[in-house]
């Protein structure tokens, strides 16, 4: 029995440590700037079938990136849509990391580690890189269903280091995507 408190203060730290990552993430893709909201609806659109995780804790916990109603801090108002590209139906969305709660599959598991050198990318190529967002893309289907559309205010340096800098991320995305879709619907 002696052992009883350190395992659950360890067991306390650990839940700590996942909460604070959570709370840095959802802080980070929710920056009310056009700017950050672009953003993270562009990540957004290519991590929606990713099951996240933070490389720095123990692995088994796996999250998924939502589209809320409600901000951080607050409980999950999920936003469901049949593509990830399509009107939430609300004037501000909140990116929010929810626990994957389903059995793990080989034919959709598509990990993706976050960490704080990555969060420092995406800040360089999105959020430091001196360029404007005046509006944000509709989300009319001609418009939010063409990336090149859609993204157009973002720098094209910037995207495209993110998609080469997640070529295994992405292509395991359509490998796997069709799978993945049909469990997300």
């Amino acid at each position: 029995m002696a052992g009883g408190g350190s395992a659950r203060r360890t067991a306390e730290s650990a839940i700590e440590a996942e909460l604070d990552r959570i709370g840095q993430w959802e802080a980070f893709l929710n920056v009310p700037s056009l700017k950050s909201r672009l953003m993270s609806r562009y990540i957004y659109e290519h991590w929606f079938l990713a099951h996240l995780y933070f490389d720095d804790l123990p692995v088994g916990k796996y999250f998924e990136l939502v589209r809320s109603r409600t901000p951080p801090g607050q409980p999950i108002d999920l936003i469901v849509t049949r593509r990830p590209f399509e009107d939430p139906g609300v004037s501000r969305v909140y990116y929010r990391l929810r626990p994957v709660t389903a059995t793990l599959v080989s034919k959709t598991h598509m990990p993706y580690a976050l960490n704080p050198a990555r969060m420092a990318r995406f800040q360089s190529w999105f959020i430091d890189e001196p360029y404007r967002v005046t509006t944000l893309p509709s989300h009319q289907p001609e418009v939010a269903g063409n990336p090149f559309v859609a993204f157009e205010q973002l720098p094209v340096r910037s995207r495209y280091r993110m998609m080469l800098d997640e070529a295994q991320f992405t292509v395991m995305g359509f490998i796997k995507g069709r799978s993945a879709v049909a469990r997300w619907r």
